[in-house]
């Protein structure tokens, strides 16, 4: 890992820097080039980006699945307060949570998004609260399809053509602010089209992007012809009902050990890589690379089964090893922010809408986030505030990291069994207790040697999920 010393003392910016939220899908902890950690990677632009602002190897989703933790990241709170554990998404993104686009409106800003909309509620269409132009958002390009998205086909057309398989490979149309519309094309460069076009009208004012690719989401391999030729790749057909049970056929292609499944996602890790470049490229051009904060971040940890590399973290999206909640996270922003810094200070998703505020002067009570704002930690003025309590709760386990110990606990040990075989992923059953510090890896169970802790902590958990619980009946 290269990464240098910050070559300036930071300083405070004189306005209101413009936000570029990028939000990838499924990435894999160890994948990005400059880590060093997995030598197929290439992503030149990341690796820059990183070179010019912070890396935090200690970064968390709220979640090991993407609904979830994407109603986190946008609120700043935890996800279950809305009764939003694990899929199906409870109340999802409600009408009385407050977004950080919201805020942001509300302080002069203009707010896009840009890409997959998945929070797990009602929110697929206009009317619903958790449609993004009901959350804060000015401009809206996007899908509402759901966890996957078809990466090149989008519309009645593609829906006629897919006839049975439409539901399952995600075909539905995308929306341009509430209207759908057909797309034929591939969205990782069409999402970070309609953003560029929304940062090049609102260049002489404060902006808001959040660009939410579905790259590296399953299924790797719709990549387009020239992308494919270009890497030797062979075209892989989508799920065919006459052929085979889609259940047997998503058992074939969400597997770890399936042998093309890490050169597809790895075409697509470099397809995004090579977008970010496109908007990074813009800021520049456009003369405001100075004056925005751009933060890069993955919904959930690594997810194995399609080819994700978590490097020396045990475990998968889907369950909460730390392969499944740690996240490749990077933010830039030159002159404010350290260049070329490893923050080895915990950081949580829940901390983003915080540490924007912060950034941008919102006066919004501390009571109004369960994540803290992290400016004064990443500019070096403070120590990091990682004696905090952080919790992990999908229903059927849940995991609560305390400086650097973490207990994790299964509750339902016959789902557990059944999403370790639906996913292809292992999951440990009983109490877990570990020392992150001497062991990120996970590898030395010490619940039996410290029982004192463990009651502690199980004490520390069920008291929080009582607050969600709580906060639910209001």
């Amino acid at each position: 890992m290269l990464l240098v010393a910050p070559a300036q003392e930071p300083t405070t910016p004189e306005s209101p820097p413009n936000i570029l939220l990028i939000v990838a899908d499924d990435q894999g902890y160890a994948d990005l080039g400059f880590l060093g950690l997995a030598r197929d990677v290439s992503t030149p632009v990341l690796d820059t980006l990183a070179k010019g602002g912070i890396y935090f190897p200690n970064s968390y989703a709220s979640s090991p699945i993407c609904n979830p933790s994407r109603v986190g990241m946008l609120t700043g709170r935890y996800q279950q307060r809305w009764n939003n554990f694990f899929y199906g998404g409870g109340l999802g993104l409600p009408s009385e949570a407050v977004t950080i686009a919201e805020r942001l409106r509300a302080a002069g800003y203009a707010t896009g998004y840009f890409g997959k909309v998945h929070t797990g509620g009602p929110d697929r269409k206009p009317e619903a609260s958790g449609f993004p132009l009901n959350q804060g958002f000015d401009r809206f390009y996007g899908t509402t399809t759901g966890g996957r998205v078809h990466y090149l086909r989008h519309g009645p057309g593609a829906r006629k053509e897919f006839g049975k398989a439409a539901g399952q490979m995600a075909v539905g149309p995308l929306w341009d602010d509430d209207q759908q519309v057909e797309f034929d094309g591939f969205t990782t460069e069409a999402f970070g089209a309609q953003a560029r076009a929304f940062i090049e009208e609102q260049r002489d004012q404060p902006f808001f992007a959040l660009v939410a690719f579905n790259a590296v989401h399953n299924f790797a391999w719709q990549l387009p012809d020239a992308e494919l030729e270009a890497r030797g790749l062979d075209k892989f057909p989508d799920w065919d009902p006459e052929k085979e049970s889609y259940l047997d056929w998503y058992e074939h292609v969400h597997h770890r050990d399936w042998p093309e499944g890490r050169a597809y996602y790895l075409a697509q890790l470099e397809c995004m890589d090579r977008e970010v470049g496109r908007l990074l490229d813009q800021l520049d051009e456009l003369g405001i690379t100075d004056s925005t904060l751009v933060i890069y971040t993955v919904d959930n940890g690594g997810c194995v089964p399609d080819w994700a590399n978590n490097g020396p973290l045990a475990g998968s999206k889907y369950h909460l090893l730390e392969g499944g909640t740690r996240t490749p996270t990077l933010m830039r922003l030159p002159g404010v922010l350290p260049e070329g810094r490893t923050h080895q200070g915990i950081l949580s998703a829940l901390d983003i809408a915080p540490t924007i505020c912060e950034l941008v002067g919102i006066d919004a009570p501390e009571d109004e986030f369960d994540g803290i704002g992290q400016l004064s930690a990443l500019r070096g003025e403070r120590a990091p505030n990682d004696k905090r309590d952080l919790h992990w709760d999908i229903q059927w386990q849940w995991s609560l990291r305390r400086g650097n110990w973490k207990l994790m606990q299964t509750m339902d040990e016959s789902f557990a069994r059944h999403e370790a075989d639906f996913e292809q992923v292992g999951v440990r059953l009983g109490t877990h207790l570990y020392d992150l510090g001497e062991d990120p890896g996970e590898t030395s169970n010490l619940a039996a040697e410290k029982p004192e802790l463990v009651e502690r902590l199980v004490k520390a958990h069920e008291d929080w999920r009582s607050s969600m619980q709580r906060e639910q009946a209001k």
